[in-house]
């Protein structure tokens, strides 16, 4: 039996009447599958049985019942409260440039837009070490918070060139390449698949056209995330279509229809493209039982559900209503029509779908649209094949990286590194370094050194980390922005 995590739910029943501003989020599968607002709700009540029955009170009825076999837990949220995003990105040419994964949100989105603009072309595609750089931050990040989708998008204009040299593990490309496929088929993150993209600019380059289209294939989770494109703006739209299918699988509908009771046996199907019940291909269908209020065998046709083959119903007078969580097209395409909701039923005696005239989607449907969060790394080819492209597949993959935390592109302007002029360098002033962040980390990684009186001038200013020179990316008077060395 699934064990269930109710926060301080006891409390709930005596503490909702002084939470107007907050809401009760029902976890089905790591996904919040239905939000109530706690002004809505008198009481919660959890029986002694087991598995426990929670049911959610408004004036006198019970308007929802849960068993703890059936939802992961109840927490409460403060308006406006959204799904954490997780993102790294890797920059590679000859070397690797790591931005670790991170919470992305307005308060961080700066960083990720200094770390983008700051990377710049050399020789050299660490095409396969990038990507297996990728695979390990995915692996070895701390993600405490549901999630619903893992990611990796990686773009290319060439061939791989000198991962070989970076990981002696491989006596071949080929190998290589085989043992990323595999790995990419077979990683799991919290239980989940990795959604491996990639899109490719062949550049001019580029004679080894089949091994280019082949290393697309192969670094992609399946043939239909493989992109070959042809021009910048390609890369743009489909960067853009790839993060609007990491929002589409991340993103669920709750659906509650209130229907009149009839007779156990009784076929009823609800279907969600406008069309008659015979013609439909978007429907949910299930077998109505009199006896506990609930539909039995239920089925779900060019949709996708969490709400499994028993739906309980919640009977008010001669009104039974069904929730059905965790909704998405089959083809994780986008949202289920809802506009057009309608209920049809057939008596077993009969071959015909009977319609509910009187059923209407404003009167006799709840709907609500969550989001869960994600995980992502984007692997950004920035060689110097890409001449002044550079600058606009930057640009397109903050587009990306804004998309996919569904935040404005306004949220990236910020004061971060190189971004503007600060206090010029005081020479009758000493330089201090406070700190820097963060305190460990690996070759390429993004690394902050806070202070005072650094100046305005990268040019003034040299960081060597054991002996080393690091790659500098900009520097304002108190802080500077760099990552660290090979070696």
């Amino acid at each position: 039996m699934k064990r269930i995590s109710i926060l301080l739910l006891a409390l709930f029943a005596f503490a909702l009447q002084g939470m107007a501003q907050k809401y009760l989020d029902i976890y089905q599968n790591g996904v919040v599958t239905k939000s109530i607002s706690a002004a809505d709700i008198d009481s919660v009540s959890i029986t002694e049985t087991q598995p426990r029955i929670i049911k959610i009170w408004r004036d006198g009825n019970a308007i929802l019942t849960y068993s703890s076999n059936d939802i992961d837990c109840i927490k409460v949220s403060r308006e406006g409260d959204e799904p954490l995003v997780y993102l790294g990105v890797v920059g590679f040419n000859q070397e690797l440039y790591t931005k670790p994964i991170d919470i992305l949100a307005t308060s961080t989105a700066s960083q990720y837009k200094a770390f983008i603009d700051g990377l710049s072309r050399k020789d050299g595609t660490l095409l396969y070490y990038a990507v297996d750089n990728a695979l390990d931050m995915l692996e070895n990040q701390q993600i405490e918070t549901p999630i619903n989708s893992v990611n990796l998008v990686t773009f290319t204009d060439g061939l791989d060139q000198g991962s070989l040299m970076m990981n002696s593990k491989y006596a071949s490309s080929s190998a290589y390449l085989n043992a990323l496929s595999k790995r990419i088929a077979e990683t799991k993150i919290k239980g989940l698949p990795v959604n491996a993209y990639s899109v490719g600019l062949r550049g001019s380059d580029v004679v080894d056209n089949l091994m280019f289209k082949n290393n697309l294939t192969r670094l992609a989770s399946s043939k239909e995330k493989a992109f070959e494109v042809s021009s910048m703006d390609d890369v743009h739209s489909r960067l853009q279509a790839i993060a609007d299918q990491i929002i589409s699988i991340s993103t669920r509908q709750t659906v509650s229809v209130k229907i009149p009771g009839l007779d156990s046996g009784t076929l009823i199907r609800f279907t969600f493209d406008g069309m008659p019940a015979n013609e439909s291909q978007l429907y949910i269908e299930g077998t109505f039982n009199l006896q506990d209020r609930s539909l039995h065998n239920v089925s779900y046709h060019g949709i996708k559900a969490n709400s499994g083959s028993t739906v309980q119903g919640t009977q008010s007078g001669i009104f039974v209503t069904y929730t059905f969580t965790g909704l998405q097209r089959e083809d994780e395409s986008g949202l289920i029509p809802t506009d057009d909701i309608r209920q049809y039923y057939r008596i077993s005696s009969s071959p015909v779908w009977q319609v509910n005239s009187e059923f209407s989607p404003a009167n006799n449907t709840q709907r609500n649209v969550s989001h869960s969060g994600s995980a992502t790394v984007l692997a950004l080819d920035c060689s110097n094949s890409l001449g002044e492209q550079i600058t606009d597949i930057k640009k397109y993959a903050i587009n990306l990286i804004a998309n996919v935390g569904r935040l404005d592109e306004s949220d990236f302007i910020g004061d971060y590194v190189g971004v503007h002029p600060t206090d010029p360098y005081d020479p009758s002033k000493p330089v201090t370094i406070t700190g820097f962040t963060p305190e460990s980390g690996v070759m390429g990684q993004q690394l902050f050194i806070g202070g005072s009186n650094f100046g305005n001038n990268p040019e003034m200013v040299s960081v060597t980390i054991g002996g080393k020179p690091a790659v500098l990316f900009g520097v304002i008077s108190d802080c500077i922005n760099c990552s660290v060395p090979r070696g």
